[in-house]
């Protein structure tokens, strides 16, 4: 993506911030905080921090990577039979004919893709666990989000995304009051 081509998009979303701001309600006639007309701020918050740093999705994370590495201690174990396999049939086909190790490579080739399927099923039912609790994660966020905007009087609260906002106060950034919330409740 070229410089200009970057630019533009960044413009294009800072416009859409302003748009945005100049068609909520409490901002008269668009005017916002810089004109006077209204008290209500802008805050940000960094959600990759958020999920860093927030007890739930550590916790959520951790169940995740325990469950994997006991799936892959079964699935270790299976392709260890299959090495067993292959290391007997090297030894013993000499001694086979060649009927019998045909059926016994095609017996450890049908346990190789019995094996391949077990480990695309567990990657994919893994992906749709992790994908669920990321929206559970998020809902929690959300409420959160909901509160925090209440408390501070309807605040809008963006996203801090470095495409979006070129620059914002410290001061004005929730992330770790986010974080300490999100710490107190429970995931659902």
């Amino acid at each position: 993506m070229s410089k200009s081509h970057f630019l533009n998009l960044r413009g294009i979303s800072t416009a859409i911030v302003f748009m945005l701001v100049g068609m909520n309600p409490l901002f008269p006639s668009g005017v916002g905080a810089a004109g006077g007309a209204s008290t209500q701020q802008v805050f940000t918050v960094d959600l990759q921090k958020v999920i860093d740093q927030a007890t739930i999705a550590q916790s959520a994370r951790t169940d995740l990577q325990s469950e994997m590495k006991k799936r892959e201690g079964a699935l270790a174990e299976k392709r260890g039979a299959i090495e067993k396999l292959k290391a007997d049939l090297q030894k013993q086909v000499s001694l086979l004919s060649s009927a019998a190790v045909a059926e016994r490579q095609e017996a450890i080739t049908k346990r190789e893709r019995e094996l391949a399927a077990d480990f695309e099923a567990q990657r994919d039912e893994l992906g749709r666990k992790s994908d669920a609790q990321m929206r559970k994660i998020f809902a929690q966020i959300d409420v959160v989000l909901a509160e925090l905007a209440k408390d501070k009087d309807n605040a809008i609260i963006i996203e801090r995304d470095p495409r979006l906002v070129l620059y914002a106060a410290p001061a004005l950034d929730i992330t770790p009051e986010v974080v300490k919330r999100l710490n107190q409740k429970k995931l659902g």
